[in-house]
């Protein structure tokens, strides 16, 4: 395991209930570090034991996106994290140099001075990703723009699922779209998104160009435009996106010029769209063939959709279960094969845990 020497100028990028994520900009790497009111709960004798505790979960990830998530998505589309020991003060530098980007919300979570657990001397790096790596920016280069999205779950399950339940809205609203009504009632976010990921992922340009207006309107912690390595667009820097545009290309980049007809908004839309869409060189998809290999799903339409709710009701009927493709190889395609591998889903695994955990109470000795 490396040793690192203390750095600085450090940026936020990110924080969840267990992990405070921060940018090095000298190194263009990130760090996750643990926080420590999620490991403030574990009842450890001493803090040695504790450091060697979060060591060991770390590593645990480490092996998790070794051996499960890189052989699903590819090693095109995941990099693994390395584990680093860290040395004294290193956090709380860090910290102190990002404590005025932070959230308010997660600023007040905490009651002592510091957020990452003060035992700890591990931390998960990567390469920044915000960065593209091995490119330099100077002002003869340019900028580098990076456009971050957390698709989440882009299909419902079928009926077959879930026999037991009597809920039909299951098969009619995607997880997705669920989770923001409830979130909107308890005050989470101010606004309801409009982005639905089955239309992201449907393979339609026009769809997928809607889910991404509805992003960039409502990013949530779910889309996220950085510049440089910073955040000009996101949850926590929403701004207008014909400004954000302006600020990555210049005065009037919105309008017409340069002698394309089309406003730029759309123009940066339809090229992460071809990103998305795209397939690394080198793989197997992509290797100069003339018939591009395409994969079939089942066609569904959420009906929380705001796409779906603007389309006239007879162009969409009868259209759930018929097919759509993507390009085998293109990371909607591997992210979308990787999540129907579930065929049960929370609500139907959970009754099978029930009774094999109440079989495990009459019959111990087969624990």
């Amino acid at each position: 395991m490396a040793t690192l020497e203390k750095q600085k100028k450090w940026m936020f990028r990110g924080e969840g209930n267990c992990s405070l994520v921060l940018a090095n900009c000298e190194e263009k790497s990130v760090y996750r570090f643990p926080k420590k009111n999620h490991w403030g709960k574990e009842k450890s004798p001493d803090a040695q034991s504790k450091a060697e505790r979060i060591h060991m979960e770390l590593q645990s990830v480490v092996d998790y996106m070794t051996n499960i998530m890189q052989p699903l998505l590819g090693s095109n589309y995941v990099v693994l994290p390395v584990l680093v020991a860290i040395p004294d003060g290193l956090s709380e530098e860090a910290e102190r140099e990002v404590i005025n980007s932070r959230p308010a919300h997660r600023k007040g979570k905490e009651v002592q001075s510091y957020t990452v657990e003060p035992v700890s001397k591990s931390a998960l790096i990567l390469p920044d990703l915000s960065y593209v790596i091995g490119y330099e920016v100077s002002p003869t280069t340019g900028a580098t723009i990076s456009v971050e999205i957390k698709p989440k779950k882009a299909f419902m399950h079928s009926s077959e699922s879930f026999i037991q339940t009597k809920n039909l809205e299951r098969f009619q609203v995607c997880k997705f779209c669920m989770h923001q009504r409830l979130k909107a009632k308890e005050g989470q976010w101010p606004k309801t998104s409009r982005y639905c990921p089955l239309d992201l992922f449907s393979g339609d340009i026009e769809r997928m160009r809607h889910s991404l207006l509805a992003l960039a309107d409502t990013p949530q912690n779910n889309f996220r435009i950085c510049l440089n390595g910073e955040e000009v667009h996101g949850a926590w820097r929403k701004q207008d996106f014909n400004i954000v545009l302006e600020t990555l290309f210049g005065p009037g980049t919105n309008g017409h010029n340069n002698g394309n007809s089309r406003p730029k908004n759309l123009q940066l839309l339809d090229l992460i769209i071809e990103a998305l869409l795209s397939v690394p060189h080198g793989s197997e998809s992509n290797d100069g063939r003339s018939d591009v290999p395409l994969v079939e799903f089942p066609a569904q339409y959420c009906q929380n959709s705001s796409y779906v709710q603007q389309q006239q009701k007879h162009q969409l009927h009868g259209q759930n279960g018929k097919k759509f493709t993507l390009v085998k190889g293109c990371v909607l395609e591997r992210v979308l094969s990787v999540q129907r591998m579930d065929d049960l889903d929370i609500h139907g695994v959970f009754p099978i845990y029930q009774k094999l955990e109440e079989h495990l109470q009459h019959h111990s000795e087969e624990r």
